[in-house]
């Protein structure tokens, strides 16, 4: 691999970038999908390629995010579109370029990376199978002893709701539902930090508002993919129920349209179940793990990323009602990183020290705790701690309220 040069693309490598991705994945120039890998292309600022002798044959895409994290926030990089020229494949270079991508990441600031993709392939680089999380609305007639009701029955709205309801205009609306999605995502583990909404006008968007009196109180915007629709929104937490409406009205227009597989996109936690129940909203929680290829999740910067946090864990430990005292090496893989704690305040440390205790946990665990999936009890089952030092990590480290989207 002498010859071969790993750099940062540059404007003129557009073109060159996207041959080399429709010759990786085999795709005719004129399709839809070449026209979205030109757009790829374009993104040259986040694009890094593999060069042989002045010859682009590999590349890989890195988008950068800003995700919150309670008080704190990281940084995630969402790799993609990796390729190598068809002629190239099967000779190491794919290995090459992704043990480049990491050391890159590690480099220019990432905490987390997230892609998709074979696990055989990707858990070379440390990734590990991270579940995709989101509400399934089914569609479906409900029979309730002899009495059959359908969709449009039990999705029915008052014809007060109704006239609240429009599409959104992107030209009125932007900054209003700008503020309302900023608001809904603060603080939320995994939420996008400064997400932005659709710039589309009426007459082409695929988004809907609730607005009453001039105040828009919920937003959804709908993707759809043939028979599918994905779901994703915000709304004003004080005016929970015109979201259930808006919703509703939205599963509504989707089943007219002959769509059946509705997923949504929104928080995991209790306020969101309480909204679908208390509405009368049929709706699956799910949580997938697939096999062979997956979503997958890589610390690319363990101390980074807990310092990165560290603000939020500080909040946390000042809220535990009994404290601690002693310094944790908690070993995550071949990693590992130090938590030093005095009573209701907590510090990351560099460097081996004197330790008190020792964790382990591997990568997968690590990641479902240290982002709120799962609490400290549920994946430390097999160490040995003292029931005072287990009690302070469960408070520590519980089941929290994750967006949905952007960690899978």
């Amino acid at each position: 691999m002498d010859k071969v040069f790993f750099r940062k693309a540059s404007k003129d490598d557009v073109d060159e970038v996207y041959e080399t991705i429709l010759s990786a994945f085999g795709v005719d120039e004129g399709s839809e999908r070449a026209r979205h890998y030109r757009s790829i292309a374009s993104d040259w600022k986040n694009i890094v390629v593999l060069e042989l002798e002045d010859k682009i044959i590999g590349v890989a895409h890195i988008a950068r995010y800003v995700l919150w994290y309670g008080i704190s926030e990281f940084v995630k990089g969402d790799v993609g579109y990796v390729s190598i020229r068809r002629e190239f494949q099967g000779k190491g270079y794919g290995t090459f370029l992704m043990d480049k991508v990491v050391r890159y990441m590690e480099n220019d600031g990432f905490h987390i990376s997230r892609l998709g993709g074979l696990i055989r392939f990707y858990s070379r680089f440390g990734y590990v199978p991270f579940p995709r999380r989101y509400y399934v609305f089914p569609l479906e007639v409900v029979y309730a002893g002899a009495m059959k009701i359908t969709p449009p029955e039990y999705l029915a709205i008052s014809h007060k709701d109704e006239i609240n309801i429009r599409k959104y205009d992107a030209t009125k609306d932007y900054d209003h539902v700008y503020r309302l999605i900023e608001s809904f995502n603060r603080g939320r583990i995994g939420a996008l930090k400064n997400e932005k909404p659709s710039k589309l006008t009426a007459s082409e968007s695929k988004s809907f508002v609730y607005e009453d009196n001039g105040v828009i109180t919920a937003y959804l915007h709908t993707y759809i993919y043939d028979r599918e629709a994905v779901l994703m929104g915000a709304f004003d937490f004080n005016h929970r129920r015109t979201f259930a409406v808006l919703l509703k009205e939205v599963l509504k227009e989707l089943y007219h349209r002959g769509i059946r597989n509705v997923k949504g996109r929104f928080p995991f936690d209790r306020v969101m179940e309480d909204i679908f129940n208390k509405n009368g909203i049929y709706f699956v929680k799910s949580e997938l793990f697939s096999y062979p290829a997956s979503n997958m999740l890589l610390i690319v910067n363990l101390n980074g990323f807990m310092k990165s946090i560290l603000p939020e864990l500080k909040r946390r430990v000042e809220e535990e009602t009994e404290g601690w005292h002693g310094t944790i090496e908690c070993n995550v893989g071949n990693d590992k990183v130090f938590f030093k704690v005095d009573g209701y305040d907590i510090e990351i440390l560099d460097g081996d020290t004197k330790i008190s205790d020792r964790i382990t946990l591997d990568p997968q665990d690590f990641l479902l705790m240290i982002l709120g999936y799962r609490s400290f009890k549920e994946v430390y089952t097999t160490g040995n701690v003292s029931r005072k030092l287990y009690s302070f990590l469960d408070g520590l480290f519980s089941r929290q309220s994750v967006a949905t989207g952007q960690l899978g």
